[in-house]
C-alpha cells in the first residue's frame, strides 16, 4: 500500500475483496491499492454491449513463423534451420501460411472470422521486454508517459460495475486493466471450492456465515473497521456467482484452461466488458522450434475451448485478439533461437470479424541497420481500430492522439438501428422465442408414450410459452414427428370443430419432420391435433400468436390441390413444370382483398432429388425454394405466399415428379401487418451468400436480416424458409432473436444425409440479426426470405 495516500472508501471495494477470497480462499490476500468504490457484480449486457478479449502472448511472439511467408526466398534464407517448410504450413492467400499448429485458427480463417494484422510493432524500436510490454500495454511510445491501460482508461468511462474488467490468471491487475477508477476482479486459473461458496465444511461454512454478517453487527472499530466490515459481507454474496464460472472449466493445460474460464465468465452475463488472459513463455532465446510449437498448439487449442464454451448469445458480440511486446529477429542465434525483435503479427477472432490479411508484411531484404524487420502498422493502429470499430468507444481520447483505423468488423446494416430488438412488435403479430409445450417423449403437455394411430389430442395454448391467456386469435406452432411407427399425417384445428380433411404434417416411417402450424386457438383456448398415421412421439414449440384484433384470417384448413385425387390438378407435376393454382374464392378464402395466403405445401411420391418453389405467379419465379424433395420420401413445409393479382400462386416442380399437395390455413389481407414478399435467398452456406462453410457442432451463427432482400429497417419479425442441407449427422437447428439466450426449442429436426426445409416465424434481435443453433454435426444452411411483419 502507498504511504502517500490516505485509505479511503475509494481505495476498498467488494471486488477486490472477491479477488482475493477466490484466489486463495482466505482473507489474508487483499489488496488495498488502487481500488474504486463499487458494486461487485454489474448489470447484464444491453442490446449493443461488446465483449473483447486480449490475449497477451508474453515474452515476444515470433510473427515470421506464425505468419509464414512460405513462398518468399527471403524467408528461408534468413531463417535457416528456424524456416517451417513450405509443405506443411495452412495456406489463407497472397503466399502466406499459417504455423501447422493453428489448425483452428485456420477453420476460422476459413469461414472469414479471422483478420490477420502484419507488421505491428514499435516505431521506436524498443525490445526490452519492460519498456516494450508497458508501451504495449498502456497504448505509450517514446517519451509518453502513461500510468494506466489503454483498457483500463475505457474502462474507467463505464461507471461502476466490478466486473466489467476480467484478469484471468491470478495475480496483480495487469497494467492492461489499470485505470484511475477501473474496477477489474482477478480470478485464478484454479480454485480448492472457492472461500465458503460451497459450504461443504463446517468450518468453511462457519467463516462464510460470520463474515457475510459482519456488517449487520455493531463495531467499534472505527470508520476503516466499518468500511472493511461492510466491504466484506457484500461481497459474500457474489462469490457464489462467480464459482459457477468454474463448474464448465476441465482442461488442466493452464492457456487452455485460461480462457475456458474467460468463456465461462463472460456466460455468467455479470456485465463483463473485457477480459485479460496472459500466456507466457514465447521469449525463444533457444529450442525456438519446438517451444515456438508448443506454445502455438495451447493457444489454438484454448481459442477452440473459448469458443465451444461460449453460450451462443454472446458468439457474436465477442471478439478476441492477440497483443505481444515485439516479434523475434528473423535470424536464428547460436542456441537455436531467436532474439528479441521488432514486427510481430495480431489476430482479431471472432463472427463479426472482417476475416483476410491486413497491413503490409515487412521485408525480408530491407532490414533496418540492426538487422530487424521495419513494422509497417504502429500497434495503437491497431487499438484504435479495436476502441473504435468493436467498443464504440473514444479511441483519441483514450489513447491521446489518432491513428488511422483498420475496418475490422462487419457493421450492422447500413438501415438497422443499433438496438431494434427493443421495439416491440405491432398488432399485427408477437413473435415469441420458441417455447417447449408439448413432447410425448418425456409427458410434457400430454401423457408420456407415443401419440396413437387414430387418437385426438387437445392442446392447451393459452397462458403457455409467453401466450396470454386472452385476446389470442391463433397461435405459431412449429410441430414435430419422431419416430413414426408408420407413416401418414398429423392435422391441427381449433378446438370444438370438426376435424378437416386436410393435413398439417405428412410423414413417413421411422421419419424425423418438422413443420410450422399457424392454428385458430378453438374451445377452451385449445388445439386439437389427430394422427392419421402410425404411433409416433410428438413435438410441438410455441413460436408466436396472433392477437383477435389481427386482420390476419385463420381457417379451418381446407385442401385446395392434390394431385393424386385430381383436386386443382391432376397428375403428378413433372420436370421444370409450373402449376398455376387458383386461392382467391376457395377454401373460405375472399374472392378479393387477399394479399398473402398461409398454404401447408407437400410433396409425395418423388422419383428425383428436386425442390418446390411457391410464389404470386405474376411474378418472375425466384431463385428460391419451399420444399427440398428426395425420391421415396414425404415432404411438407409451411408456405405464406403473396397472392397474384388473379388471385393465384404459382407452384415450380425443378426436377423429376412428384404428387403435390396444398391445404390452406389462413390468409392476410393487404393491410394486415404483414408484407408478404416473393422469396429472394439471403444465405446458402454452400456458395458463401450471406455466410460461408458449414455450420459448426455445437455452434451459433447469427445472420443479418435487416435490409436483406427487400425487408426494411421497420421490419419486427421475418418469415423465413430454412433448409438443412448435407447433414453428417442426425441433429436440430434452433433459430431465435440475437442477443436473447437460446431456448430449449426447435426448429429443424433432421438426420444423416436428409435435406429438411421449414418455415421459420422469427423475431427480429440485436443490431438486426437472428441466431441459428446447430446441434451436432457439420451441415450447410439455406435461409430465403418470404416476408416481414411490422
Amino acid at each position: 500500500m502507498s504511504t502517500q495516500r490516505a485509505l479511503t472508501s475509494s481505495m476498498i471495494s467488494r471486488r477486490r475483496f472477491l479477488q482475493g477470497a477466490v484466489a486463495v480462499g482466505a482473507v489474508a490476500a487483499l489488496d488495498f491499492t488502487s481500488l474504486s468504490d463499487s458494486d461487485a457484480v454489474g448489470p447484464p449486457l444491453g442490446p449493443t454491449d461488446r465483449v473483447l478479449v486480449i490475449v497477451q502472448l508474453n515474452g515476444g511472439n515470433c510473427g515470421l513463423n506464425t505468419l509464414v511467408p512460405y513462398t518468399d526466398a527471403a524467408y528461408y534464407a534468413r531463417r535457416g534451420p528456424l524456416a517451417i517448410p513450405a509443405g506443411v504450413v495452412l495456406p489463407v492467400g497472397e503466399g502466406f501460411g499459417l504455423h501447422p499448429a493453428l489448425s483452428y485458427v485456420k477453420e476460422r480463417f476459413d469461414s472469414d472470422h479471422v483478420a490477420v494484422v502484419r507488421g505491428v510493432g514499435h516505431f521506436d524500436g524498443d525490445l526490452s521486454h519492460f519498456s516494450a510490454m508497458a508501451k504495449m500495454l498502456s497504448g505509450a511510445q517514446g517519451s509518453e508517459a502513461m500510468g494506466t491501460g489503454w483498457l483500463g482508461r475505457y474502462l474507467d468511462g463505464l461507471g461502476s460495475n466490478a466486473f466489467a474488467g476480467v484478469a484471468v490468471g491470478g495475480g496483480a491487475t495487469p497494467l492492461l486493466l489499470q485505470g484511475e477508477r477501473a474496477s477489474v476482479v482477478t480470478l485464478p486459473s484454479y480454485t480448492d471450492g472457492l472461500f465458503g461458496a460451497d459450504r461443504t465444511h463446517n468450518w468453511d461454512r462457519l467463516m462464510f456465515d460470520s463474515i457475510s454478517t459482519m456488517s449487520g453487527s455493531s463495531n467499534t472499530r472505527g470508520e476503516l473497521g466499518s468500511l472493511i466490515d461492510t466491504t466484506y459481507s457484500s461481497a459474500m454474496v457474489d462469490v457464489p456467482q462467480v464459482n459457477a464460472a468454474y463448474v464448465q472449466v476441465s482442461a488442466t493445460d493452464d492457456p487452455v484452461r485460461q480462457l475456458q474460464l474467460a468463456a465461462s465468465t463472460i456466460n455468467l452475463d455479470l456485465g463483463v466488458r473485457v477480459v485479460h488472459v496472459q500466456i507466457t513463455g514465447f521469449d525463444t532465446h533457444s529450442a525456438h522450434l519446438a517451444t515456438h510449437d508448443s506454445l502455438l498448439r495451447s493457444f489454438d487449442a484454448g481459442l477452440r475451448a473459448f469458443f465451444d464454451t461460449l453460450l451462443p448469445q454472446f458468439m457474436s458480440r465477442t471478439v478476441v485478439a492477440t497483443v505481444s511486446e515485439f516479434g523475434r529477429r528473423p535470424q536464428a542465434n547460436s542456441s537455436a533461437g531467436t532474439d528479441h525483435g521488432t514486427a510481430s503479427v495480431a489476430f482479431v477472432i471472432g463472427e463479426r470479424v472482417r476475416g483476410g490479411l491486413w497491413g503490409a508484411q515487412p521485408s525480408l531484404t530491407a532490414l533496418d541497420a540492426n538487422g530487424d524487420l521495419v513494422p509497417t502498422v504502429e500497434a495503437r493502429a491497431v487499438f484504435a481500430s479495436l476502441l473504435s470499430g468493436w467498443l464504440h468507444a473514444d479511441d483519441h481520447e483514450i489513447l491521446g492522439r489518432t491513428f488511422d483505423h483498420f475496418d475490422l468488423f462487419h457493421a450492422a446494416p447500413a438501415c438497422a438501428p443499433l438496438a431494434n430488438n427493443l421495439r416491440s412488435t405491432s398488432s399485427s403479430y408477437t413473435s415469441i422465442p420458441p417455447v417447449r409445450i408439448l413432447d410425448t417423449r418425456v409427458g410434457n403437455g400430454a401423457p408420456k408414450g407415443k401419440f396413437a394411430r387414430q387418437a385426438e389430442m387437445d392442446l392447451p395454448v393459452l397462458g403457455r410459452g409467453n401466450v396470454p391467456m386472452t385476446d389470442v386469435g391463433a397461435v405459431v406452432l412449429n410441430l414435430t414427428v419422431a419416430d413414426p411407427a408408420s407413416g401418414g399425417y398429423l392435422t391441427v384445428w381449433p378446438a370444438g370443430d370438426s376435424r378437416p380433411e386436410a393435413s398439417s404434417l405428412n410423414f413417413s416411417t421411422g421419419q424425423t419432420v418438422p413443420n410450422l402450424v399457424i392454428a385458430r386457438v378453438g374451445a377452451g383456448g385449445k388445439v386439437r391435433t389427430y394422427n392419421g398415421g402410425g404411433d409416433t412421439h410428438v413435438l410441438a414449440d410455441v413460436c408466436g400468436w396472433f392477437p383477435n384484433s389481427n386482420p390476419y384470417n385463420s381457417l379451418v384448413p381446407a385442401r385446395l390441390l392434390d394431385t393424386r385425387n385430381r383436386i386443382g390438378a391432376t397428375g403428378k407435376l413433372g420436370p421444370n413444370q409450373t402449376l398455376r393454382l387458383p386461392i382467391a374464392g376457395r377454401g373460405g378464402v375472399p374472392s378479393s382483398g387477399v394479399g398473402a395466403v398461409v398454404l401447408n405445401v407437400t410433396g409425395t411420391e418423388p422419383d428425383a432429388i428436386s425442390y418446390l418453389t411457391v410464389w404470386p405467379s405474376d411474378a418472375p419465379r425466384p431463385t428460391a425454394s419451399n420444399l427440398n424433395l428426395v425420391p421415396d420420401r414425404t415432404t411438407p413445409n409451411l408456405v405464406i405466399a403473396k397472392v397474384a393479382a388473379d388471385g393465384s400462386v404459382g407452384i415450380y416442380n425443378a426436377a423429376g415428379h412428384v404428387h403435390v399437395l396444398a391445404d390452406v390455413f389462413g390468409w392476410f389481407p393487404p393491410d394486415a401487418g404483414y408484407h408478404p414478399m416473393v422469396p429472394e435467398r439471403i444465405v446458402d452456406t454452400r456458395i458463401g451468400t450471406g455466410a460461408r462453410g458449414r455450420l459448426r457442432a455445437n455452434g451459433a451463427l447469427d445472420l443479418d436480416t435487416l435490409c436483406r432482400g427487400s425487408v426494411p429497417v421497420n421490419a419486427a419479425a421475418v418469415v423465413l424458409n430454412v433448409t438443412i442441407a448435407e447433414p453428417t449427422h442426425a441433429g436440430y437447428l434452433t433459430v431465435w432473436p440475437s442477443g436473447q439466450p437460446r431456448p430449449n426449442a426447435s426448429n429443424l429436426n433432421f438426420t444423416a444425409g436428409q435435406v429438411v426445409p421449414n418455415l421459420v416465424i422469427v423475431r427480429i434481435g440485436v443490431e438486426g440479426m437472428i441466431s441459428v443453433y446447430n446441434e451436432v454435426g457439420t451441415p450447410h444452411l439455406i435461409a430465403d426470405v418470404m416476408g416481414w411483419f411490422e
